[in-house]
């Protein structure tokens, strides 16, 4: 029942309406140019908010701040573009620290950026599978490097307000088994379908938000993962034509996903006591598959700390 409620779920519980004024407030969405990032980031700028998109492309950063000002002309927000690229963690501590020279607070980082069903075979610039390496390393690597300001802004903040989002998906459900990660073979370098190397980076965006929420709680900042929504959006980019056409029909516009999003990086209903709390569509407390939330997520965390350490220096 949990999987069919997240897959068709109800009305949405925190609509654009109940979102107050976020002026003063400073956020970063990674992949927030297009998508469910887009979406995201438009409602924050709408409100008043400081907001950074943080990707690859330039270009098509430009294009969504061009866009999203003509739609909000009398926003008094501000919008950026920060340079990341989260396929090669050689540049990821320098992204940051271009937030840092800029910026004195941050009070939630969206971790939304994501690479689906990519030809097999595709890798990061340092040769991990690309969605383990993109959707996983990079992220963590560039959140380990912005949760100083993270918790400055927690010591200033109304307390629960401050939070990372670590934006999963119902995919996780094809995770490899016994919690979520395939130790003997990461990188599936032996093979394995689509959907279940998809899931292992899902996962492990789950498993970095519980081990999140314990090694920082003392901070004051919350994380949270969640599944959007089963959504159309340029994830669906590497898929087949046919499967495409298929899933569109049961799939819903990004923005409703947006509104999970903002559910998770804003809504008062999460408080410290929901410190690690997996979200559902569209702003709801959801479940985790059992193998994964008892997995050793310690392991998972040293193993990213591991991958990383020589581009932190």
């Amino acid at each position: 029942m949990s999987r069919f409620s997240e897959a068709f779920p109800p009305t949405p519980t925190f609509p654009v309406e109940l979102i107050p004024d976020l002026a003063g407030k400073v956020y970063i969405v990674t992949g927030g140019s297009v998508g469910v990032g887009y979406e995201t980031t438009k409602v924050l700028y709408q409100k008043s908010a400081t907001v950074y998109i943080a990707g690859r492309s330039k270009e098509n950063g430009e294009k969504a701040i061009e866009s999203i000002k003509a739609e909000f002309p009398s926003s008094t927000g501000k919008i950026h573009f920060l340079q990341l690229d989260l396929g090669d963690l050689q540049g990821i501590k320098a992204s940051a620290a271009e937030f840092l020279q800029k910026e004195r607070r941050l009070d939630v980082l969206w971790l939304n950026a994501g690479i689906m069903t990519p030809p097999a075979g595709t890798i990061t610039t340092q040769g991990y599978e690309v969605q383990l390496g993109t959707n996983v390393l990079g992220h963590f690597l560039f959140t380990k490097n912005l949760t100083p300001i993270l918790a400055e802004t927690a010591k200033i903040a109304p307390t629960g307000s401050v939070r990372v989002v670590f934006v999963s998906s119902s995919a996780h459900h094809f995770a490899p088994a016994n919690g979520g990660i395939k130790w003997d073979d990461m990188n599936f370098k032996n093979g394995g379908s689509a959907w279940e190397i998809y899931g292992q980076s899902k996962a492990g965006g789950i498993l970095l938000g519980y081990e999140f929420a314990k090694r920082f709680a003392d901070t004051g900042v919350i994380a949270v993962s969640l599944n959007p929504g089963n959504l159309k959006s340029n994830l669906q980019r590497h898929l087949s034509c046919v499967t495409r056409t298929v899933m569109n029909a049961i799939l819903y516009h990004a923005s409703f996903g947006g509104l999970t999003e903002l559910f998770g990086g804003l809504s008062p209903e999460i408080t410290p006591k929901h410190n690690g709390a997996y979200l559902i569509p569209w702003g709801r407390f959801g479940t985790v598959r059992q193998d994964i939330v008892d997995a050793d997520t310690g392991r998972f965390w040293e193993w990213c700390e591991d991958q990383v350490r020589e581009y932190n220096v």
